[in-house]
C-alpha cells in the first residue's frame, strides 16, 4: 500500500482555538487481496506535536468500514486543557496493517490560537 492510497482530512480549516475539538480522519483504500481483510486489521496512530516536536497527545485507533469503498480511522480530541498549548502544531498519522511494509506516515500542519 502506498501513501497515494491514503488521505488525511482535517476540519474545513487548519486553524483551531484552544476551546475547539480537533476532528481528523484518515481513509485507506485497500486493493486486491487486501480488500478482503476486515478493517480492524489496520490501525492508525495519531500524534499531535508542538512546533518543538513534543508529543502533546497521541492514541491508536482501529479502522472501520466507510461507505463500502474504503476504511476510516477517526480521532476527536478536545484542545482544551493544559497539555495542548497555542501555536503551530503537526498532526502525524502512522498507519499499520497487512500489506504495509514499514511505516506509512502522513503529516499535516495546523495552528491552535489561544482563546
Amino acid at each position: 500500500m502506498r501513501a497515494e492510497n491514503c488521505r488525511v482530512h482535517l476540519d474545513a480549516t487548519e486553524r483551531f482555538r484552544t476551546t475547539d475539538t480537533l476532528r481528523a480522519f484518515v481513509r485507506i483504500y485497500p486493493a486486491g487481496r487486501l480488500e478482503k481483510r476486515p478493517p480492524e486489521d489496520w490501525t492508525a496512530q495519531y500524534a499531535l506535536r508542538s512546533a518543538g516536536g513534543t508529543v502533546e497527545k497521541q492514541g491508536d485507533f482501529r479502522f472501520t468500514l466507510d461507505s463500502g469503498s474504503g476504511y476510516l480511522a477517526l480521532v476527536q480530541w478536545p484542545l482544551s486543557g493544559g497539555s495542548i498549548g497555542p501555536g503551530e502544531h503537526s498532526l502525524e498519522v502512522v498507519i499499520r496493517g497487512p500489506g504495509i511494509h514499514g511505516d506509512l506516515k502522513l503529516t499535516r500542519r495546523l495552528a491552535v490560537d489561544a482563546r
